[in-house]
């Protein structure tokens, strides 16, 4: 067999006032040779071909020539690549140690018969994270956030006490009970505290230190936020198109919508996960184990111990845990 060539590009924006932060997806451009595209070509005609059904010919008797046309090439290209490019890209993928966070997008550049054929296999890997400086970036949204809280409950404060001066002009008793309701109102409790404070922290560590997302990843991303939206339509008995309508939005400003929030949601999520690679707050057996022992149900918890998916899934989370005391302890 000829030796099949390939070469590895990675697209990047240039001459931006702003880093983006969506870059395109690493490019492989597989070159498979002539004499490869052709055995491989024969070899799927020959498979199509049994099933193929002529006047005067029997089910897969039929002249491959005949054969070849009622098939037509596009379809026998595609079969023949089905059987050429698994290999070829597990194999690129193994040399240049890539490791990619979605299912691949084949993109044809060349595909004609007797010739080379072209492809390229676009891929979203790893994005790279620079925690540079982040910890101050934390500690200045903590101060950021504690100026925000005492401006808003002071705007809310001072909100309800002209609202409980009128009532109490009216209705001292009532008055009374307003101005108990107004302070249970303007005091947040240490959870809420803490909760606004990491959603200024987060917000700050994705502006300033955000990395840059494969294109590819936000896609696939989008398309999950817009199959889970359809389900739950579906359960309602309601069209997407309907719901577009309702929304008064086209199709494009929903997908772009999920972009946006996608998008950070992602950026969030390597920046947590470096933070805590550079930290080593890992979660170990034993604090999963801990977890899953809170499961009343025995039956369910004996389930959920053997199941690698879910124990990823508490393993994150505590791991998210550890990074949002870590960086509020900073």
């Amino acid at each position: 067999m000829a030796k099949t060539q390939s070469s590895t590009k990675t697209k990047t924006t240039v001459n931006a006032p702003k880093k983006s932060p969506i870059i395109d997806n690493t490019v492989i451009t597989l070159t498979l040779p002539a004499a490869d595209t052709a055995k491989a070509y024969r070899q799927a005609l020959n498979r199509l071909k049994k099933n193929v059904a002529a006047p005067g010919f029997r089910r897969g008797a039929v002249p491959t020539k005949i054969a070849e046309e009622k098939i037509g090439p596009n379809e026998i290209i595609e079969h023949a690549l089905q059987q050429l490019i698994p290999d070829l890209y597990q194999a690129e993928i193994t040399k240049n140690n890539y490791r990619p966070l979605t299912q691949p997008e084949f993109h044809p550049v060349k595909l004609e018969k007797g010739s080379d054929w072209v492809i390229e296999v676009h891929i979203a890997q790893k994005p790279e994270v620079n925690l540079k400086n982040y910890q101050n970036v934390v500690k200045k949204a903590k101060k950021a956030a504690a100026k925000h809280l005492e401006e808003q409950i002071k705007e809310t404060k001072k909100a309800h006490a002209k609202t409980v001066a009128s009532v109490t002009k009216k209705d001292p008793e009532e008055g009374k009970k307003a101005a108990e309701t107004a302070k249970n109102l303007t005091e947040p409790n240490e959870e809420q505290k803490k909760e606004h404070e990491l959603s200024h922290i987060y917000q700050a560590l994705v502006e300033e230190n955000g990395p840059q997302i494969p294109e590819l990843l936000v896609k696939e991303e989008v398309r999950y936020e817009l199959n889970n939206l359809v389900g739950k339509l579906e359960g309602m008995n309601m069209k997407l198109e309907d719901f577009l309508q309702h929304q008064g939005i086209t199709f494009e400003q929903l997908s772009a919508q999920f972009a946006s929030e996608t998008l950070g949601r992602i950026q969030l999520t390597f920046l947590l996960d470096a933070i805590a690679a550079e930290e080593k707050l890992e979660v170990t057996d034993q604090e999963i184990e801990e977890q899953l022992d809170k499961i009343e149900d025995q039956k369910l918890r004996a389930e959920q111990k053997n199941n690698p998916q879910y124990r990823a899934l508490i393993e994150q989370t505590l791991k998210r845990r550890k990074v949002a005391n870590f960086v509020a302890s900073l």
